[in-house]
């Protein structure tokens, strides 16, 4: 299963990080698309009240019209989607999405792919990278809202090399430290080790919870590579935990499998 990451401007170039979320609200409607995309996919969802439209402009994560950014937008790359969560990190509707130039974030993950892949027999192209892997890169990325330290679309995006000087972070590991019931929220503890003598982990980590067909996330930042998450209210049964880290200057992303969370009730 495709690993996802997890905006308005980029702290860093090449940097990949996920957006706190944010309570935006759609703004006064114009009437006309500023940049139509050449393979449309017109979607209106509702997110904590506030609806949007979205699929009709080459600039996913944004109100067609408004042109203000959609909260809690996920680009998942390897599966070409884009993903619409309410604020309790509940998946609200997906739609299937091609047009990533102007998403600079989508550049540099395809660079990640390549630089991580091994080179395969009569083909050029970089496989996506998958859960478990702690060298290759995670496929999705979520616009954030201007001043946060997220990724941005770009307009058009710029190619960005991926810096030789990065490596494969240590040991990526993720622990409950709160369990989560229906009524109560939870907490959990990711940590990142860095190699031996190499810069402590930074950034911001991101877990996807998913039990069946329903699907929550949460993120936090990393402090001397450790991070602790909110868990929100679960309903009862097995939830399997992934985590994924967009890496930072020093280190490559990472994902892998974080466990899974019970909830008894």
């Amino acid at each position: 299963m495709p690993e996802r990451y997890s905006g308005a401007t980029e702290a860093a170039r090449g940097r990949l990080r996920v957006v706190v979320k944010t309570a935006a609200a759609p703004a006064a409607q114009a009437t006309d698309i500023t940049n139509p995309a050449e393979h449309p996919a017109p979607i209106t969802v509702t997110i904590d009240g506030n609806t949007f439209s979205d699929g009709q402009d080459t600039l996913p994560g944004y109100d067609d019209f408004a042109c203000t950014p959609i909260p809690n937008v996920q680009y998942d790359f390897a599966n070409n989607e884009l993903q619409y969560y309410d604020g309790d990190g509940n998946l609200v509707k997906t739609v299937h999405w091609t047009e990533w130039s102007r998403i600079s974030s989508y550049q540099t993950w395809a660079d990640q792919q390549k630089a991580s892949s091994p080179p395969s027999s009569g083909s050029d192209a970089a496989a996506p990278g998958g859960s478990g892997s702690s060298g290759s890169s995670p496929s999705t990325t979520t616009p954030g809202p201007s001043g946060d330290a997220s990724t941005a679309p770009a307009s058009p995006a710029a190619p960005v090399e991926v810096e030789a000087s990065k490596v494969k972070a240590g040991k990526v590991k993720g622990a409950v430290t709160k369990a989560p019931t229906s009524r109560k929220k939870g907490a959990y503890k990711v940590t990142i080790t860095a190699p031996k003598g190499d810069a402590v982990a930074t950034g911001r980590v991101t877990i996807k919870l998913v039990n069946g067909k329903t699907k929550k996330r949460s993120s936090g930042d990393l402090i001397k590579g450790v991070a602790t998450l909110s868990l929100p209210k679960l309903a009862t049964g097995t939830w399997k935990v992934t985590i994924s880290w967009p890496g930072d200057t020093k280190h490559l992303a990472a994902s892998t499998a974080g466990g899974t969370v019970k909830v008894k009730r």
